[in-house]
């Protein structure tokens, strides 16, 4: 399991005085996209022909790590 320590993507919004640039957020927005896409793609290596939905995106389950970059967690509502 991976440590990520700049929080969920509703914790940085709350803690920010000012919003996210445009730049910034088409960042965050492409990367969440691409990781959707990547479940959906059902290429996931040692599981072949298993399309992963994950049914509950929201911004508690974005977690931005110290490089800003998205990753996508809890599962718990996911379907195969």
């Amino acid at each position: 399991m991976e440590y990520i320590s700049g929080g969920s993507l509703q914790q940085q919004m709350r803690v920010r005085a000012k919003k996210m640039n445009e730049d910034e957020v088409k960042r965050v927005f492409k990367q969440l996209v691409s990781a959707v896409r990547y479940l959906h793609s059902c290429n996931i290596p040692g599981m072949e022909d298993t399309c992963i939905i994950h049914r509950d995106i929201k911004m508690d389950n974005i977690i931005l790590d110290f490089r800003r970059n998205v990753k996508l967690i809890d599962f718990g509502f996911s379907v195969i």
